[in-house]
């Protein structure tokens, strides 16, 4: 029964009942397998080797070259109907891998159940077991282990590496570009309700990586569960163990380093660099480095802030001087970093904090500075908007202090002191002047007293 139907059909090799048992014209194709290549009639160099593998190809008798190949059992086995079938250049190895293609070109696909809805998308490579089993007419994904984007049906331009990689990938059916990243052990597995995932322009590197995303766009997520909560938080970016573990909504958040920043949510702008930084207060816009072991911060040069006239409003001289300068009390002390991370790290669910030798090695250096709650009463009290002084936002957050802003009390101070110098100095040499001008008339008053003693004396 194989080849049965041959004409004109050169090169052709068939083994198997009804193998290549339709085809008339078509050249250069090999089937192995009961069933295989059945309906090809005219198309040239396929290759279909299992039970019913390719069993729908296209029937039409205008022939052209497929290329397709298809090892394993109803691997690319096709539409009902064969004529639909117009698919070039695709590869499938596995079982029932392609199964539903149509007029899909240059896809591969390796593993059981790989790509086996796919219809007409192009260009898609699947390998792992159901990887991309959901897709039909998406293009261009790449899915690379068990279940990897599974449930993706017609977006485009998604890569997944590792165990259910990006699992939850958006099915919706209104396809477009999503352009995600995801490699590592469920990297990027999306909310179980797959439709709710449409986030894009992801990319996710790690155990767990943005492992809860579903419509946040722009994050980077690189480290074991690096990013794990973010759910609608955008343009973020996580490297290193559990960064930004807990983000859910924020936005335009940076954390680099082992558990930086893991209790964060919901913030936005918000950079933490270094292993454990973080997790000093829920406040956007700040930039943490390091965490409470690390006892030196510095570069070749100076911090630099800006501080051009044409980006500043409401200027004005109201800075107090030394009546904020002398409610100060400067203070040496010696840190707790032992309470302070039991404050910090409340939300660590019970996750144990690595040590190493040098860890606790600042609570032994004596420090000099201020009490920041002190500072703040001094500025309330002189009445001074004081932005030296960052207040916690609530009962277990830090205070901080920016030493850098006592400048301008201190150079105010030094300037009133300076008058008061002045007005001395001027007061000193007015003073000066009057005596100069007393001694020249007590002068001219000696000298006409001696002059009338001495009339006096010659009258006698």
């Amino acid at each position: 029964k194989s080849i049965e139907s041959n004409t004109s059909g050169d090169g052709n090799t068939a083994s198997g009942v009804f193998s290549l048992s339709k085809n008339t014209t078509g050249n250069y194709n090999t089937a192995l397998g009961y069933n295989s290549l059945v309906n090809n009639k005219a198309n040239n160099g396929s290759v279909a080797v299992g039970y019913g593998a390719m069993f729908n190809a296209d029937d039409r008798t205008t022939g052209r070259d497929t290329q397709n190949t298809a090892i394993g059992y109803e691997a690319l086995y096709g539409s009902g109907t064969p004529g639909n079938n117009t698919g070039q250049y695709n590869t499938s190895l596995g079982y029932q891998t392609l199964y539903s293609n149509t007029s899909g070109d240059y896809n591969t696909a390796n593993g059981v159940h790989t790509l086996y809805n796919n219809t007409e998308g192009d260009e898609n490579t699947a390998t792992g077991y159901q990887s991309l089993y959901h897709n039909t007419t998406g293009d261009k994904n790449t899915g690379f282990g068990y279940k990897s984007l599974h449930f993706n049906k017609v977006n485009s331009g998604s890569v997944a590496f590792g165990y259910g990689a990006m699992y939850n990938a958006d099915d919706r059916t209104t396809g477009r570009d999503t352009y995600n990243t995801a490699i590592g052990y469920e990297a990027l597995y999306g909310s179980g309700t797959a439709s709710a995932n449409t986030g894009r322009y992801n990319t996710s590197l790690g155990f767990q990586a943005l492992y809860a995303n579903t419509s946040g766009d722009n994050n980077t997520a690189s480290g074991n569960q690096s990013l794990y909560h973010n759910t609608t938080g955008n343009n973020n970016t996580a490297n290193g163990e559990n960064a930004l573990y807990g983000n859910a909504t924020g936005g335009q958040n940076t954390a680099i380093g082992t558990d930086a920043y893991f209790t964060i949510n919901n913030l936005n702008n918000t950079t933490c660099i270094g292993y454990l930084s973080g997790d000093q207060s829920n406040v956007d816009n700040r930039v943490e480095i390091g965490n409470t072991s690390v006892s030196w911060i510095g570069g070749q040069v100076t911090w630099s802030t800006y501080s051009d006239k044409r980006i500043k409003t409401d200027i004005q001289e109201n800075v107090p001087g030394i009546d904020f300068i002398k409610r100060l009390r400067p203070v040496t002390y010696h840190l707790d970093i032992h309470k302070q991370n039991n404050l910090i790290k409340r939300d660590k669910k019970g996750k144990t904090e690595a040590d190493w030798a040098t860890k606790y090695a600042i609570e032994q250096q004596q420090m000099t500075g201020f009490i920041a709650q002190e500072v703040e009463q001094a500025a309330i009290a002189t009445g001074y908007d004081f932005s030296g002084v960052h207040k916690a936002k609530d009962d277990i957050g830090m205070y901080s202090i920016s030493y850098a802003s006592f400048v301008m009390p201190l150079v105010k101070a030094v300037q009133e002191l300076d008058k008061t110098t002045q007005q001395s100095k001027a007061k000193t040499e007015d003073l000066n002047t009057r005596m100069k001008q007393i001694e020249m008339e007590n002068k001219a008053l000696a000298k006409r007293i001696a002059k009338i003693e001495r009339i006096l004396k010659e009258r006698k």
